[in-house]
């Protein structure tokens, strides 16, 4: 999401041939990969303040197009651990579960973010990084994520079907309003 993020989704050719495209629907769930130690601080660029306004920005992109697409945004899941893939555990399990919502509320969105944070916390909760507890240094085992529920981040075959299915009742419900 991050325009100044090392390889920004802004600067890829999918991102260029999902405009082009012209969409109907939009599903984003960017933002993992700009909480890596490098982009978001202490130690880095500390491109934390520029994330709501590019957010904003992508949206933007999405909404001008003439197909007029119904955009959705996602909580992206928890990190099992923090420096998993040099990420920032802090980030992804207190800063967007509240940042997403608002991000969502200020650019005027009409659909919830889908919640993949709160989905993954429902199955297995981490307590590590979010409000009031210290960031764990260690994996916690996740059976839905990848490397027999190892990886920390990726979620396995059953993780996806889970998220594919948390985006589907979010798309039906949609279509009902």
């Amino acid at each position: 999401m991050l325009k100044r993020a090392d390889n920004p989704y802004w600067n890829t050719g999918a991102y260029n041939q999902s405009l082009a495209f012209l969409p109907d629907v939009v599903v984003l769930m960017l933002g993992t990969n700009d909480a890596k130690r490098n982009n978001w601080g202490p130690g880095g660029r500390d491109l934390a303040a520029q994330f709501p306004g590019d957010y904003a920005a992508m949206l933007a992109s999405f909404a001008a197009l003439p197909s007029k697409p119904k955009i959705h945004i996602m909580v992206p899941p928890p990190l099992y651990y923090d420096g998993c893939y040099g990420m920032n555990q802090t980030v992804i399990n207190s800063v967007f579960p509240l940042e997403v919502p608002a991000i969502a509320r200020a650019n005027g969105l009409t659909a919830p973010p889908i919640d993949l944070f709160t989905l993954f916390q429902g199955e297995c909760p981490v307590v590590g990084g979010t409000p009031g507890h210290p960031n764990n240094a260690t994996d916690v085992y996740c059976d839905w994520v990848g490397s027999g529920g190892r990886d920390g981040c990726h979620p396995d075959n059953t993780g996806y079907g889970k998220v594919a299915q948390t985006v589907q009742a979010a798309l039906l419900a949609d279509e009902q309003r």
